[in-house]
């Protein structure tokens, strides 16, 4: 492997220190994806308390995987092209984003059923996340030269 395709983890601090869209992007991934391991939903019945969290079943392991990706991209560990890396972490920030947006429990099992704080942070983490791509892709692209 070249010297050129490492990837170097101080540079990337450096980078996350000097552009805050990249620090909040990587802070949203890392927020989704520890929001995965904390109670996403609480059922309650006659008394008897109980959470559920996605960890990595189907739907977390969906959602840790686009957050892994899109960090990654972020970061470009891959020593990529920084405008293709930027459009992957906004479309894995949005794939994460559906699918927790998806996977809202549904209202008819009313009060049974409460959000807890994990989908709340998976939820947030990944917004951040989307808007803080967003934000970093739009501000790399350049303006057009005005035709003359």
């Amino acid at each position: 492997m070249s010297e050129g395709n490492n990837f170097d983890v101080n540079k990337a601090v450096d980078d996350m220190k000097k552009d805050r869209h990249l620090g909040l992007s990587v802070i949203g991934f890392a927020a989704a994806i520890v929001g995965l391991f904390l109670p996403w939903y609480s059922f309650s019945i006659f008394g008897i308390t109980n959470s559920v969290s996605p960890g990595l079943n189907s739907t977390g392991l969906l959602i840790a995987i686009a957050a892994v990706i899109g960090g990654g991209a972020a970061l470009n560990v891959m020593n990529k092209d920084q405008k293709q890396m930027r459009t992957v972490a906004v479309v894995a920030a949005g794939v994460a984003l559906l699918v927790i947006i998806a996977n809202y429990p549904d209202d008819s099992l009313g009060s049974f059923v409460g959000v807890s704080l994990g989908y709340w942070l998976t939820l947030v983490g990944a917004g951040v996340a989307l808007f803080a791509s967003l934000m970093k892709k739009k501000s790399s692209e350049k303006p057009a030269a005005p035709v003359q």
